[in-house]
């Protein structure tokens, strides 16, 4: 695979995690945290992912996963 034909995977991949988002079939940090992944691999500095950038560092602190189970309700 070159790297146009794996740029084009991302994309898809992106393409998938908005419309998750849109499904409430992830909730928002994760959702948030996926985009700016991918976002890192396809290289890009467009402003419309900013918000997306935003959410991810404001939340970046709270645990995502099976992590969570090992946090106190309190903590979380």
């Amino acid at each position: 695979m070159d790297k146009s034909e794996f740029e084009k995977l991302q994309w898809k991949d992106l393409v998938i995690v908005l419309q998750k988002l849109i499904e409430r079939q992830i909730e928002l940090t994760e959702g948030c945290r996926e985009v700016c992944r991918i976002r890192k691999i396809i290289d890009t500095d467009n402003d419309l992912f900013l918000p997306f950038v935003g959410f991810d560092s404001e939340t970046d602190i709270f645990p995502l996963g099976d992590v969570r189970k090992f946090w106190s309700v309190e903590g979380l």
